[in-house]
């Protein structure tokens, strides 16, 4: 099982580079030397985050780079002077140590949300189409059910059927009780969303979870998985 991956540096001088790392918030936690006059293995440590700094010369390629994750690149900047540039997913500031190592400090971008991948108005438009599926008029009307049903459409029932679409379209629907809990959406692209929830009727709990993909300008469900729950 793997625990931790620590990335060793080559330095020259590892007292040189541990204060320089200081400034990124490093702080030493382990010196270690087979002789006083041999070279030094230094143990810096930020939180969780851990690099050794090696005078061996075998050690390690000169010239490294090493990537960091931060919660405020902005104050990394700050004492370094360095610009932030700005990359799809993440904020990140590139440096270079005493010894030429190169370092991308970087603070994570959150992931882009629904309406900004989907476009204004889809989130409610897919729970409405969710919730309409467990709604007796529009669940019995084959027009809307053939409109918003894909044709590769796959369902994976509470009791372990597989029914595809012309399976679901010919079932007997007969009075729903359920009710809906706990929905969400989360785009799976610019043209696909998941949409996630809970139910309960007479069977019990069940976790759902439905594929829906836009053809043109109409939303149409490509896949359903229903599972028994506590």
């Amino acid at each position: 099982m793997t625990t931790d991956v620590i990335p060793i540096l080559r330095v020259a001088d590892a007292a040189v580079a541990a204060a320089w790392y200081a400034r990124l918030g490093f702080t030493v936690e382990f010196e270690h030397r087979f002789e006083p006059h041999l070279p030094a293995y230094v143990g810096i440590r930020r939180e969780g985050a851990q690099i050794h700094l090696s005078e061996h010369a075998g050690d390690a390629r000169p010239h490294t780079l090493v990537y960091i994750w931060v919660d405020e690149v902005d104050a990394v900047a700050a004492e370094f002077e360095a610009t932030v540039d700005e990359a799809p997913w993440a904020r990140e500031v590139s440096l270079t140590d005493p010894d030429h190592n190169r370092l991308r400090v970087a603070e994570p971008v959150p992931a882009p949300g629904v309406e900004l991948l989907l476009g204004a108005g889809a989130e409610d438009e897919l729970l409405t189409l969710e919730t309409a599926m467990w709604n007796d008029a529009t669940r019995g009307d084959p027009r809307w059910m053939g409109e918003h049903l894909a044709d590769d459409v796959t369902e994976h029932g509470y009791s372990g059927r597989i029914y595809d679409r012309d399976a679901i379209l010919d079932a007997e629907v007969g009075p729903i009780t359920a009710t809906l809990t706990d929905l969400a959406v989360r785009p799976l692209g610019r043209d696909a969303a998941l949409v996630t929830y809970r139910t309960n009727d007479h069977r019990g709990f069940a976790n759902r979870a439905s594929v829906w993909k836009r053809d043109g300008s109409v939303w149409r469900l490509a896949f359903h998985h229903g599972a028994p729950a506590e």
